[in-house]
């Protein structure tokens, strides 16, 4: 599996801007007064780790989380990867301690059906078993795996979102491969998800493909949002929404600079999609939080916030109106893989 181990370092290379030359500017652009972050103390806390997963269970108020890599970084090749499963209920982490559950991982998502009240996973990557395709569903008691007819190749850093509209996990882009030896890098492949098969799309417009980019579900406008990530060797900035057709670029006169590997929620209870850190030109990283409205970003102006970082877990806890943040890697800073908590939202 050496290939496969080289390719995960290539990637690594790429995504941080040491073959891009682009320049960022990040200058606030905005202000926003009603929300704020605020650092969550918990006695107990999932450890360590970067590119996991999180996202919230609807049905019974919990912030679930799988998965990551708990040493080296996306410069230096992980050997410690990890399939634990964590939930968070806005006071402290517990640690479900399965026995069923998926092979551990990184770079997989995660999103929530909120029709079937089940977290799916899909995707992922390990230095040893190369790049997954299988698709895991999470009921709060237990992981099942689901055996479909069709699925996606199979890859990791790609993005999922659920339209609740109607009713369907969305798929787009990563890096994958079909034998987990010849890599094929930014995909741009929508597919979709009914709870029983994958089915792919074919929309007349797509974007470029890419990886590390963002993507959520605008609740209130019934589309998929999604923003930046890298197109080797160009990082983004683009904002594209998904109607369940097509895709449409959207024309935004401000918006945040590029980046991959930050991450992109919506916030329900305000209308707004939320996007919080990631990694720029020539290693930089990001602290800044974006909300976009679906005509045009704003920059949040507070000086409480989390580290600069990229690879953390983002998700919206519905019931207390907070966008939950945890771990991800800090590229120089003398531990660089995160532990933290942290949370986004109007103070009550």
């Amino acid at each position: 599996m050496k290939t496969f181990k080289w390719c995960l370092l290539l990637i690594a290379l790429s995504s941080y801007g040491l073959l891009s030359g682009v320049t960022v500017n990040s200058e606030d652009s905005g202000k926003n007064e009603k929300s704020k972050w605020r650092q969550c103390l918990p006695k107990t806390n999932p450890g360590q780790r970067w590119a996991h997963a999180l996202s919230y269970d609807e049905a019974r108020g919990r912030t679930v989380l799988f998965g990551g890599a708990a040493d080296g970084g996306p410069l230096e090749q992980p050997t410690k990867f990890l399939n634990d499963t964590w939930e968070w209920d806005g006071k402290d982490w517990v640690d479900k301690a399965l026995q069923t559950k998926p092979p551990a991982r990184c770079g997989h998502a995660l999103v929530y059906d909120s029709k079937r009240k089940k977290i799916i996973l899909f995707g992922g990557c390990h230095n040893e078993n190369g790049y997954y395709n299988d698709t895991w569903e999470y009921d709060g008691a237990g992981w099942t795996e689901k055996l479909t007819e069709n699925k996606p190749m199979a890859r990791c850093w790609q993005t999922l979102a659920y339209d609740s509209a109607r009713e369907r996990v969305v798929l787009f882009g990563g890096v994958g491969s079909q034998d987990n030896k010849t890599l094929i890098d930014s995909l741009d492949d929508t597919w979709e998800y009914d709870g029983e098969n994958w089915k792919q799309l074919s929309p007349r417009t797509s974007p470029p493909g890419r990886r590390h980019h963002a993507m959520t579900y605008d609740l209130s406008r019934k589309v998929i949002v999604m923003f930046g990530g890298l197109r080797n060797p160009n990082l983004l900035q683009d904002t594209w929404e998904w109607d369940g057709k097509d895709w449409t670029l959207k024309k935004c006169e401000v918006k945040p600079p590029v980046r991959e590997a930050g991450g992109l929620v919506y916030d329900s209870h305000r209308k707004k999609s939320i996007l919080f850190g990631g990694v720029g030109p020539g290693l930089s990283l990001f602290n800044d939080t974006w909300e976009y409205d679906g005509s045009n970003w704003m920059q949040y102006s507070g000086q409480d916030r989390p580290s600069a970082r990229d690879l953390m877990g983002l998700t919206y806890d519905s019931h207390r109106c907070k966008v939950v943040l945890f771990g991800g890697y800090a590229l120089g800073a003398s531990s660089p893989r995160l532990n933290d908590t942290w949370e986004y939202g109007i103070d009550k």
